[in-house]
């Protein structure tokens, strides 16, 4: 990181669901840390580094994107879900670790968004998906991308250590 002069804003995002949809929890232990790998370990590594690079200029955002399911837990995928949470508890515990500063840490939980991944999901699960959503409908890109930068925004100057939802009301607390 030494390479870049400065840093102000961070995006920290990765989903990888290396159990199949039918499966409770990973079944092997190698699998398992495949599972939570990219979100816990990866999320708390970049959040170190920018805030590294943040704190040289006093100020900086960092939006993590975590999930519904790290909130919920979501069947059969057990975990997807705590390696998600885990991200929520790092913007939270980051978020009140930079509260004095002009370095404002916030996440991202979203229900399902509506992407390409969808074509590689069967009709029952999509279904299945949109039940749990009281609006009818997915997200879109356009939503997400427009709650992300306002959180990367100088706007968002007095939220930190907060999870915004983006989820068609699903989650209401």
């Amino acid at each position: 990181m030494d390479q870049f002069a400065s840093c102000w804003s961070c995006l920290r995002d990765a989903d990888s669901l290396v159990s199949s949809p039918a499966e409770t929890v990973c079944k092997t232990d190698a699998e398992s840390h495949k599972c939570k790998r990219p979100s816990s370990p990866a999320s708390f590594f970049v959040n170190r580094a920018a805030v590294r690079m943040m704190e040289k200029n006093a100020y900086g955002r960092i939006v993590n994107i975590a999930s519904i399911a790290g909130k919920e837990g979501n069947p059969n995928a057990s975990a997807y879900s705590a390696s998600k949470a885990a991200v929520i508890g790092l913007t939270k515990s980051l978020g009140k670790e930079t509260a004095t500063t002009g370095i404002r840490v916030n996440c991202v939980t979203p229900a399902a968004i509506k992407t390409p991944l969808f074509d590689q999901m069967t009709q029952q699960h999509i279904d299945f998906m949109l039940s749990k959503i009281p609006q009818g409908r997915f997200g879109t890109l356009k939503e997400a991308a427009s709650m992300i930068c306002w959180l990367a925004s100088e706007e968002c100057s007095f939220s930190t250590g907060a999870v915004f939802d983006l989820s068609g009301g699903r989650a209401t607390y």
